[in-house]
């Protein structure tokens, strides 16, 4: 499960899909989200490794969370908008408990696990180099996804320069 972990937490924050998706910096991040958190959650339950972990507190609170997230939806007088979020950002009671979900099964691997808190932080920061190296090339004019000239507006030393990376502007 820790690998799944690491796969959610490392592809959620680096993946983007210009030409493939219209919204292609969100979709793509709410469906390893949705994705991973499920086959986690599966595994979890044949592992039986959530039932061993004891961080009641951050138990309490999720669950606190992920009433507030049902209850807001269900007296919301946009139910489909509360549920789903927005077209722009999808962050809706789906995406928001399975954020829960996925915060409440990395602190019960972390907890039991040593070798999985070393490889989630190594995950963290080899995304955030990868991320950074790609935000220094959009920056300077290459970029092998996007055309430069698709984020660049004004002229001359007017010019400013708002890429669409992997963690929006």
């Amino acid at each position: 499960m820790a690998i799944i972990l690491c796969l959610v937490a490392g592809l959620l924050p680096a993946l983007i899909t210009p030409g493939l998706l219209f919204y292609f910096d969100v979709t793509p991040k709410v469906l390893v989200l949705l994705i991973g958190t499920s086959c986690a959650l599966t595994l979890s339950m044949r592992r039986r490794s959530v039932a061993a972990f004891a961080g009641k507190p951050l138990a309490i609170a999720i669950g606190l969370q992920a009433a507030a997230l049902l209850a807001s939806t269900a007296l919301s007088t946009h139910p489909a908008l509360s549920l789903s979020g927005t077209n722009w950002r999808r962050f809706g009671m789906v995406t928001q408990l399975s954020l829960l979900a996925f915060t409440f099964l990395a602190a019960a691997v972390i907890a039991r696990r040593e070798n999985a808190r070393r490889w989630l932080l190594r995950t963290v920061a080899a995304t955030g180099c990868a991320i950074a190296f790609y935000a220094i090339l959009q920056d300077v004019g290459v970029d092998p996804f996007i055309p430069a000239s698709a984020y660049r507006a004004g002229e001359g030393a007017f010019t400013i320069v708002r890429p669409p990376g992997t963690l929006d502007h």
